[in-house]
């Protein structure tokens, strides 16, 4: 079973907290600016709730090669497993803006090829098929819409 990256912003990953979580169809900015005020306290591991370094443990290492290992900005070398960035994050070796940093530029990289395969139009319709829209609205957002205006109807 896969681990579950815990949210961005200090909770749990929600749908209904945008900031919270990185959609793979986010352009780079928003990834960027998720990730820049994302809630990464030095003395947080992945496991206690920390997912800038969960992104790292459980989306980035994973793939890092490991003949070149994963340079951090502001760090003396580049790191071969996790263990050893967790161990000097948390000793205060590597700043939580170089992490951000590194998780933002190996998310962004990695993303665009999900991006640009999504351009197929194949894959467009199929979640157009999948969630389908009322005026350009989903339908699940749309059903809210509905509640929402009915209860203020009550107020005019």
């Amino acid at each position: 079973m896969n681990p579950m990256v815990p949210g961005l912003t200090g909770g749990k990953m929600s749908s209904s907290e945008i900031d919270s979580k990185i959609d793979l169809l986010d352009p780079p900015e928003f990834v960027a600016s998720k990730l820049a005020s994302s809630v990464c306290p030095p003395n947080m591991t992945a496991e206690q709730g920390n997912g800038v370094l969960a992104f790292l443990k459980y989306v980035i290492f994973p793939l890092v090669p490991m003949r070149t290992g994963l340079s951090i900005p502001r760090t003396p070398k580049p790191y071969f497993n996790y263990t050893e960035v967790e161990k000097d994050y948390l000793m205060n070796k590597i700043p939580s803006d170089s992490l951000r940093n590194v998780v933002t530029e190996c998310l962004n990289g990695l993303l665009v090829t999900i991006q640009n395969d999504f351009k197929d139009p194949e894959l467009q319709e199929l979640v157009r098929n999948a969630y389908p829209t009322v005026d350009g609205i989903s339908s699940a957002n749309a059903s809210k819409l509905v509640v929402v205006c009915n209860l203020y109807s009550n107020y005019i």
